[in-house]
């Protein structure tokens, strides 16, 4: 075959050989070739206009690279698929489907999210383990930005503080978390205080220092067709 140039294509697998390429290149590239018969084409029309065997050699390289790292991709994408199922075995993440089928990107993103030594705090229950899946997956649309994940991280904070005893009662009977972390103790607010703290972080906690239960109920706001958690909380 002639190119545009008026020179004869090179024969990809002619061209692999005669270049003395290691046995594992060599091997790689007539593979990779034998598959791709576009690839082959397109491959032997370049060869034909590179000037020496130095530049053949280079461009050869450079379809190796890329064959390499589409290949290191591929098993990094298995890797991960591998690790997101153990993740939602470990956590027995098919237990939140008693609300709603649970979508592959949206477990995806709560694996991104909490990562893969995530363990769900003892002192949450099933209603709750579903909202915080939700403030990270399918956050309100009406919510700021990020505001979802806080509101998940600071209802895990708390309930971890619960889980391992390190609240004080003493110090309040309240208790004010803000990304993540214990910011300090209080006592009831009024609706003005209170809202004073959501202007500044709409995302923050303050709650009873008791332990509660989240009970969860769905429901649809009408005219706007929105979809909300909404939680009733139960001192116990």
């Amino acid at each position: 075959m002639t190119n545009l140039s008026g020179t004869k294509d090179a024969n990809i697998y002619n061209e692999i050989a005669r270049l003395n390429l290691a046995r594992r290149p060599k091997i790689c590239l007539f593979s990779y070739f034998t598959i791709n018969e576009k690839s082959k084409s397109s491959a032997e029309t370049a060869l034909s206009f590179c000037e020496n065997d130095e530049e053949k050699l280079a461009y050869l390289n450079s379809i190796l690279s890329l064959i390499e790292s589409s290949v290191l991709s591929e098993k990094f994408h298995f890797t991960v698929n591998d690790d997101v199922e153990k993740f939602v075995q470990k956590l027995n993440l098919k237990q939140l489907e008693k609300f709603e089928p649970l979508k592959d990107k949206d477990i995806k993103k709560f694996y991104d999210f909490a990562g893969p030594d995530f363990t769900w705090p003892s002192t949450s229950d099933i209603n709750e383990r579903r909202a915080i899946y939700d403030y990270i997956t399918d956050p309100d649309p009406r919510f700021q930005e990020g505001q979802g994940e806080e509101i998940a991280i600071n209802r895990l904070a708390y309930r971890r503080l619960i889980e391992t005893g390190s609240l004080d009662s003493s110090k309040g009977n309240y208790v004010h978390i803000e990304h993540g972390k214990l910011v300090g103790y209080g006592t009831k607010l009024s609706v003005e205080k209170y809202m004073e703290l959501i202007n500044k972080n709409p995302g923050m906690l303050y709650s009873p220092i008791e332990q509660e239960v989240v009970k969860i109920r769905f429901s649809s706001t009408a005219n706007i067709n929105l979809k909300e958690w909404q939680g009733d909380r139960i001192s116990l």
